[in-house]
């Protein structure tokens, strides 16, 4: 699959001992399907993945801890979270 660029609008990242979890917010609501449907979105988890094992020797792991990846927007956010990006995350 010929990689492309997506439009984000923001990222967060919360990690636990034994967990990371990655919150990536789109600019509005339909990115989210329409990347899913293609599979960019499976691209990314396994790009993600790929290069924090190629870096591990920079972190305390020797294998990958859990990673959740929650996909939203920022419309969303705006719409149903009064703008808080804490709001949705909690």
């Amino acid at each position: 699959m010929k990689k492309k660029a997506l439009l984000l609008n923001d990222f967060q990242i919360i990690k636990g001992d034994a967990w990371v979890a990655i919150w990536i917010f789109f600019v509005n609501d339909a990115n989210v399907p329409k990347h899913s449907d293609v599979g960019i979105l499976d691209e990314l988890e396994m790009d993600f993945r790929e290069r924090l094992m190629a870096s591990k020797e920079h972190f305390s792991f020797q294998e990958l801890p859990l990673i959740n990846f929650e996909y939203d927007s920022k419309e969303n956010i705006d719409k149903n979270y009064q703008g808080s990006y804490y709001l949705r995350m909690r």
